[in-house]
């Protein structure tokens, strides 16, 4: 192998450095870049994380919102219950209204059925005084002489 004379080999040495120094630039500038890139992750970061604060608040509400519909749920399923035990104790009491009304309906109908039948054994008692005593009248009436009565003054 040849040997390279001192100037040769300085002249390599400042190639080697020229390019050592293109590369080092070229990674420094590469750096920057993801230096740069970086710093948008990290802002991206932060906007992710106040994202997910955001929903987890979100969360919290909207499990806070379920539990008050479970409790609406529970106060909404007790009513129904009462109204439907209201109801049904309504309905007994007006089935028992309805028959107290029935029987004291008739009763007042066997009343008037009993009213009409003396009314009309009544009647028929009078129309038969009534007869007896018109026949008594007129035997007397013609048993009497007429009298004559005297003029009004």
């Amino acid at each position: 192998m040849s040997q390279l004379s001192p100037e040769s080999l300085e002249q390599i040495r400042r190639i080697v450095q020229e390019a050592i120094g293109g590369v080092e630039r070229r990674l420094d500038r590469r750096d920057e870049r993801f230096d740069a890139i970086d710093r948008r992750f990290d802002a991206t970061d932060q906007r992710f994380d106040a994202t997910d604060q955001r929903f987890d608040a979100m969360d919290q509400r909207f499990d806070a919102m379920d539990q008050r519909f479970d409790a609406m749920d529970q106060r909404v399923d007790a009513l129904q219950t009462e109204s439907r035990e209201g109801l049904a104790e309504n309905r007994r009491h007006f089935g028992v209204l309805h028959e107290d009304l029935r029987d004291q309906i008739r009763l007042i109908a066997e009343g008037f059925a009993t009213t009409n039948e003396r009314i009309d054994r009544l009647e028929i008692g009078m129309h038969t005084e009534f007869a007896r005593v018109d026949g008594r009248l007129r035997r007397l009436e013609a048993e009497r002489p007429r009298r004559r009565r005297p003029p009004k003054r």
